[in-house]
Parts: structure tokens; sequence; C-alpha cells
């Protein structure tokens, strides 16, 4: 344990401490321990505190307490070689680590207006990382004179059990038929626990803080055009880039007027496309263009941005083999055939060869999927889509054109001409760490609502330069980890709480008996 001059003081040292490989590490100020102080709480184990108005409790686990305690004197011994070294003591008695867990405990709960009772005292925090005790904390919970009991798997009605460490939780659960929980989590579950309860006279200090919201299923019309209603516990949107923000606006309610999940305003917002055109060129021998994969080759090379270019990101350049039907249509664009004119170029097919440019364009807030005034056949607002290029992207364009051109006269091209094209929807929906800026997080669960998730191209927060294909898929895969992983708790009363917040990553996505096997088929 670590005692600073004050809690900045702790957050600065934190990046170094990581480099330790702690497995638990908690900070809290002199604020909390003030209020046990005035309360004449707790002053034995606030004497066990190292002089400072900030601390650090730093966890160390391993194969046993001598390799936990190495690691805590190596760390000790680098800070005491700087020139401002914290007050220090190490600590290697379960017993010791859970008294000063306890006032932490206390002191955040205090803070929170919380009632703390310890019945039966135990493993917690600290002392997970020597090996698991069979004492536990078991806690009842209340706000004012209202008791709160949320009801957590095999737990007596009367408590919880709780522990303050990954590594305590986790054999707390692997130990015992029980479910382990964060201190953090059974306060935010107490306290959306007693905001559904009923209030009555004389109650003291009900809890003001609103209950998380959540999706309670699908509306939809049936064949004969009656609506009706689905009920579910996880609701995933999967319409993609215009349908996906359509329906989420469309889905306005109590408490979301702008739309579903919109507290941040971005729905809708940041669509994509991807310049496309293809430059077709005509070769004195035969290319024969439609006998090799149509996508065989491609070059990143102009792909990140340049300084020496005026513009940001890039472009990529890839093989393209248009059959008949597709070349004749850019033809019609490219050179205006028409009539005995197309015919002419149609009969020229295998002289020509294609090569595609696939361009960044950035994400512009005002490139956008609203709700029309215009509805459908069933009444609903129908999408409304505003776009427009930038000048940035029109430079990405021009130039992915021009070195294209460059390319192909360098091969022996006689003649070049372009097809303008775009591809490759995108956005409407993006994720990112941040609320305020985005819809979703990295695993496409929506900030403002636990149990509805996004999982389509909608999610993509920018666009690159190459078929979005696969990286959509490889997000559905992860997002289906991740909803497998806490399916416990989304499908609980408390979807909010997360128990796995990242899934291990899949090393191989092959169907069952097909990896290293070829192309499976279906028999």
């Amino acid at each position: 344990m670590f005692g600073y001059a004050d809690i900045y003081s702790c957050c600065d040292q934190i990046p170094m401490l990581l480099q330790y490989h702690p497995i638990g590490l908690e900070g809290f100020d002199d604020g909390l321990i003030d209020d046990q102080r005035k309360k004449g709480l707790h002053k034995d184990e606030v004497a066990l505190f190292p002089e400072g108005r900030g601390w650090l409790i730093v966890e160390f686990g391993g194969n046993g307490k001598e390799e936990a305690n190495g690691q805590a004197r190596k760390l000790m011994e680098r800070l005491k070689s700087q020139d401002h070294s914290p007050a220090m003591r190490l600590s290697d008695d379960p017993a010791q680590e859970a008294l000063i867990w306890s006032v932490r405990e206390s002191a955040l709960l205090t803070k929170l207006g919380l009632d703390y009772q310890t019945l039966d005292s135990g493993c917690c925090g600290m002392a997970g990382a020597f090996g698991f005790e069979k004492g536990h904390y078991a806690i009842s919970m209340q706000i004012g004179k209202r008791v709160l009991l949320p009801a957590v798997r095999q737990a007596e009605p009367e408590t919880l059990i709780i522990a303050d460490g990954f590594s305590c939780r986790e054999q707390i659960e692997q130990s015992t038929d029980r479910y382990a929980l964060h201190l953090a989590q059974v306060i935010q579950m107490a306290l959306h626990e007693g905001q559904g309860g009923a209030t009555g006279e004389g109650d003291e200090g009900g809890a003001e803080q609103a209950k998380p919201f959540s999706v309670t299923g699908v509306s939809y019309f049936d064949s004969d055009g009656n609506e009706r209603e689905l009920k579910a516990k996880v609701v995933i949107v999967s319409g993609y880039a215009i349908e996906t923000p359509r329906l989420l606006l469309n889905s306005a309610c109590p408490g979301f007027e702008n739309g579903l999940a919109n507290s941040s305003g971005t729905v809708g917002k940041y669509l994509m496309v991807q310049i496309g055109n293809v430059v077709l060129a005509r070769f004195e021998d035969p290319v024969r263009m439609y006998k090799a994969p149509p996508a065989h080759a491609l070059t990143e090379e102009f792909y990140e941005t340049d300084p020496k270019r005026d513009f940001a990101r890039g472009f990529a350049i890839q093989t393209v083999g248009p059959l008949p039907i597709a070349f004749s249509k850019q033809m019609l664009v490219a050179k205006s055939a028409w009539g005995w004119g197309m015919r002419r170029v149609m009969m020229d097919y295998n002289h020509w060869a294609a090569l595609g440019v696939l361009g960044e364009i950035l994400p512009w807030e005002e490139n956008r999927v609203t709700l029309a005034d215009e509805t459908d056949h069933y009444g609903l607002r129908v999408a409304k889509v505003t776009f427009r290029l930038h000048d940035n992207d029109k430079k990405v364009a021009k130039a992915g054109v021009e070195k294209t051109t460059e390319i192909m006269y360098a091969a022996g091209a006689q003649e070049v001409v372009e097809e303008p094209r775009y591809a490759h929807l995108v956005g409407g929906a993006r994720m990112g760490n941040d609320p305020r800026t985005s819809v979703t997080d990295s695993f496409g669960r929506t900030h403002d609502i636990a149990n509805l998730f996004v999982c389509d191209g909608s999610l993509l927060p920018t666009q690159g330069s190459a078929n979005p294909g696969l990286t959509i898929q490889a997000l559905a895969a992860r997002t289906a980890d991740y909803i497998i992983s806490n399916g416990k708790h989304l499908l609980s009363d408390y979807p909010e709480t997360v128990s796995v917040a990242h899934p291990p990553a899949r090393q191989n996505m092959s169907p069952a008996g097909t990896a290293n096997k070829g192309v499976p088929r279906i028999k």
C-alpha cells in the first residue's frame, strides 16, 4: 500500500505501476477516509494506512506468497529510488488486508448513503491474491429504512456474496456454488432495486437514481398487415446503414424523443460510401479478363496519408473483371456507347482490362440518414438520405483515377476510359468509446440501452479503402461472443452488468469439420 500527497500523485504513478503486472489496483483519496474518522469508525484500521492524503492498494499474485512478495518488493525498491518516493507498507497477512479493505468498502458505502453490515468476515481484495479462504463477506444493503434485497443466483434472500478483486471473485465462483459480484455492481443493483420498489411514509433518503433503460422486444407487421409484438430479452438491430438508423429514429419514445439509443444525437450521422471508379483500358493483344477472379490483385501503396499530397487518407487499386453485361454498362457510361457503337465495343471485349479505385471518403456529420415526411404503406416514415462529396473526397477520387490511368498506359494500353461510381455504404450508427459522440461501444452494444445491440455495417466509424464485408463478419462474430459470454446478465434483470469485458479472440472460425479441408460442400 502506497501513500501519496494527494490522489493526483497516485494517478501519475499508475502507468509505471502497471509495468509490474499487478492483479489488482485500487485508489482512493482522503475524502473517503475523513468520513470514517468523523464517524469514529475503523480507528484501528485507519492507523494501518501509510502517511498521505491519497492511497494506492496494489495486489500481486503468482504461484505463492513468496512470488507475490517478491514482485511487491521489486516495485518498492523502484519507488524508493525516486526523488519523491511515497510512504509504503507491505502486508501479507490476509486478516490485516481484509481490515484495510473493509475501511475502503465501508467508506464507499458511507459516501453513497448506504449502511454496510459485515455478517461474516473473510477473504476479500488483497487477501484473494494469496488464495481463497472459505470465509466471505455477506452484506445487506439499506437506503434509509428500506432494505434492498436483489436476488442473485442461489444466495440467501437476505445476503449477497461480494468480492473486491478479480482473483478473489473468480475463486469464489469456482470454489462455491455462489455468484460473486464486485462491490460497485452490488451498489448499482441495490440502487436499481430500490428505485423500482414502493416507498412508504417515513422512508428516508429514497434512491433517486433512475433505472437504466431496456428494450422489451420488437413490433412488426405480419403478412396480413396486423401489428404484432415479439418479446425479447436482447434485441439486435441489423438493418444496415439506411434501415438501422431509420428503425432507431422511428422508435422514438419517452426518454428517447429523438430516436432510440440516440442521446448522442449521432444516429443516422456520418454516413459513408467508398470511391469506386473503374478505369478500363484497351490493349492490342487479347487479355480475356473474365478468366481470372475479379479481385485477385491489390495494392495499398497509395492508401496512407502522404504529407506531399493536398488531401488526407488515400486509395487502393485492385483488379476487377466485369463480365459482358457489366462491361456494357461501363462502356455506356465511359464512352456513351449505344446501338451499333455498343456492338463494336462488345466485339472487342477480350482486348479490355479493368482496374478499380477504392478510395476512402471521410466521415462527415452532415452526410446522414433522417426521417422524411413521406411514409410507407405501413404508415412509417421512410428514410431521407443527405449526402455530398467534400473537397477532400473529390481530391482522393481524382488522384486515384490519375494514378490508375498512369498504370494502364505504363502497361501498354492504347486507350483508357473511366466509369465514375461509388460502393460499400457504411456508417449511421457509429461505434466508439465516448457515449457523447457514438451510438454503440466496440461490441455493438448501445451506450444508452444495455440489452440493445447493433450488428451491421452501420457500426463502422470510418470507411477505409477495401471491401468492408469481412470486417463486418468479424465484428458480428465478436458481438456474438460478447453476448454469449455475458448471457446470464443480459438475460437477467440487470443487463447492464458486464462479467466478461473482453471475450477471448477466436483463432479459427471455420464450421466444424471444415478447417484445412478445402471448400465445404453441402451434401
